[in-house]
């Protein structure tokens, strides 16, 4: 090859570099394990992209958020890609001044530290921001990922619904702009919001809400935590508006950026069309009216919510995940193919086992035909919980994360990777599940599950309920991430080494109840289970049950099992409740229905639960 030839692709290296080249400025002050986890899902989002990521300690915590930076650097080197450690002095405004010496003119994304973003942030970042010429801000959604304080959970389900958060960029945890946005102001000033004086100096049809593009977020725990950052925000969106020359804030973007080409819905049409957040609005507003008192008497300056710092979890700071999915098949011949098509991840390595409980058609032939598919043969239906045993066991020591899924679900492409960042936002998770839909785009109420009691026994016994009672955001559809008692097996995300603490499934049950008494046991360990509701995928449902009348008896059997288990109170007065319902249930069909009448006639098959002896169900 001549020296030309040469130089002539280095050059082209070059400009897909440049092409390709993002910048992430990160000020980190006190945030502990945030950090690692901010930090793990950019190394999992990187992609193809050029990244040069700016850390700048500013504060507190230095020398543990240094320790986080030195064990990623070398992942980051490996990859390709920078990551350099700035210090500065105290205020977040310094730590962005400080960063400026080193960006390049590339679009950059300014992130706060105690964020995680989403699958695929990045990328749709960048592209929004390489094909303007013009200047132009950019911003993802916000998914909220709760935890136990239900004053954060009551002004966070409100506050995101709002029509300037939900279709418009806000800057909370995280903004970019391309280089000629860059250019529309000099240093940082010394204020309360970063976020808001960027903003401010970009008019409507200049800010991009990206719908694709989404980050996990935190809300402070606590009315007064909630109060201080609240006035705070509404303190620095008066500083960036003053310093732009605006009095009141613009509009949310053009609808052309926010995909929905509607006009944003004022706040009361909003409120009056939302049932789902009406019970949530006594604490929104109170959280709202104190602290726009505190912003309109001009107290002095809140000092908004400090993160807590909590030591970093080992297992937020490994390369690339490994996941080991697991189908248990039975006469899925009709669904199986589409299910391992759908089955894709750009953050983890998979592996993909296929355990055919002795089906009678072509399910495992064609489970066979996709490469790197391994697929184990039974010639007797063991059930769901020994087969998922089974296969597990055959890949035990090789992943970190088990995922169950049943052959007829369809997972969106970025459920796995959606699960794996709420891994990230809550390290003490050891179960995730995703949020169900019919074909009918309608959400599965199913897709997670409150523990067993004598009150829901007691509401399932009169009509109330139609089993164990649903958390009401996963009723309603919602996005968001939360903790739960119980997911679902159709799609659920289990970490090894919870898994292998619990002992796996409990192979008492044949089918049904087995996903949450596991979810139960691990939460007994002390590792959560979450519900993340931005992980969604298609659920035909009952595809590898042979009859109604037997899906019933085995749905019976788990639910008894599940009370005899874990109900809190009287075992025979919950159970015998749960009969009750049964029982009023399958009398109120038998006329017109044939499988309700052979429910009744087998009672005495189902009547005491699972007993973990074989009984021809198998």
């Amino acid at each position: 090859m001549s020296a030309g030839a040469g130089s002539t692709r280095d050059a082209s290296d070059l400009v897909d570099r440049e092409a390709s080249g993002l910048d992430v400025v990160i000020p980190a002050r006190g945030e502990g394990s945030g950090l690692a986890a901010c930090l793990t899902a950019i190394l999992w989002d990187a992609g193809e992209l050029n990244l040069r990521v700016v850390l700048v300690l500013n504060g507190e915590g230095q020398a543990e958020a240094a320790a986080v930076a030195a064990s990623l650097g070398v992942r980051f080197e490996e990859q390709g890609h920078e990551l350099r450690v700035l210090v500065s002095a105290p205020g977040k405004f310094h730590a962005l001044n400080a960063a400026e010496a080193f960006r390049r003119r590339v679009p950059v994304v300014y992130l706060d530290a105690d964020v995680v973003p989403a699958p695929g942030l990045l990328s749709r970042l960048h592209a929004a921001l390489n094909k303007m010429a013009e200047p132009l801000l950019a911003g993802p959604r916000l998914f909220i990922a709760h935890d136990s304080c239900r004053a954060a959970r009551a002004f966070g389900s409100v506050w995101h619904t709002m029509p300037a958060v939900r279709n418009g960029v806000i800057g909370g945890g995280c903004y970019a702009v391309n280089q000629a946005g860059r250019s529309l102001w000099g240093a940082f000033p010394p204020i309360t919001g970063d976020d808001a004086f960027v903003c401010a100096r970009f008019a409507g049809e200049r800010q991009a809400a990206l719908p694709d593009a989404a980050i996990f977020v935190h809300l402070p725990q606590g009315w007064r935590n909630l109060v201080e950052t609240r006035t705070r925000w509404l303190r620095s969106a008066r500083e960036g508006r003053m310093m732009a020359g605006r009095a009141e804030p613009e509009a949310p973007a053009a609808p052309k950026w926010n995909g929905t080409g509607a006009r944003s819905a004022s706040r009361l049409s909003l409120v009056l069309t939302s049932p789902q957040i009406w019970r949530h609005l006594p604490g929104f507003l109170a959280v709202e009216a104190i602290a726009r008192a505190k912003t309109a008497c001009r107290t002095e300056q809140a000092s908004g919510w400090t993160p807590k710092r909590t030591p970093c979890h080992t297992r937020i700071l490994s390369s690339r995940p490994r996941i080991h999915v697991v189908i248990v098949s039975h006469n899925s011949e009709r669904d199986l193919s589409a299910c391992l098509g759908s089955i894709r991840s750009s953050w983890a390595e998979l592996t993909v086992t296929v355990f055919d409980n002795a089906s009678n058609d072509r399910s495992a032939t064609i489970a066979e035909t996709h490469r790197s598919v391994q697929v184990i043969r039974s010639t007797v239906n063991l059930g769901f919980a020994v087969a998922v045993n089974r296969a597990v066991a055959s890949k035990s020591e090789d992943v970190e994360w088990i995922l169950l899924l049943n052959p007829d679900a369809r997972i969106e492409p970025d459920a796995i990777d959606m699960l794996l960042a709420a891994s990230l936002r809550y390290p003490d998770g050891g179960v995730f599940g995703g949020l169900g839909r019919t074909p009918d785009g309608l959400p599965i109420p199913s897709s997670c599950l409150d523990a067993p009691s004598v009150w829901s026994a007691l509401c399932y016994a009169v009509g109330l309920r139609s089993g164990l009672g649903k958390p009401r955001a996963v009723r309603q559809g919602s996005r968001q991430a939360q903790p739960t008692p119980a997911v679902s097996g159709a799609f659920m995300l289990i970490a090894q080494e919870a898994w292998q603490r619990a002992g796996g499934f409990d192979e008492r049950y044949f089918l049904y109840g087995e996903d949450v008494d596991l979810c139960l046991r691990i939460g007994a360990l002390g590792r959560r289970t979450i519900s993340v509701g931005a992980a969604g995928y298609l659920h035909v449902g009952s595809a590898s049950s042979s009859s109604r009348a037997k899906r019933r008896m085995m749905m019976i059997r788990g639910v008894l099992t599940l009370y005899a288990t874990h109900a809190r109170g009287p075992l025979e007065l919950s159970q015998g409740l749960i009969r009750i319902g049964v029982l009023l249930r399958v009398a109120a069909k038998a006329i017109t229905d044939a499988s309700a009448r052979e429910v009744l006639r087998r009672r005495n098959f189902w009547w005491r639960g699972y007993s973990g002896e074989a009984d021809g169900m198998r």
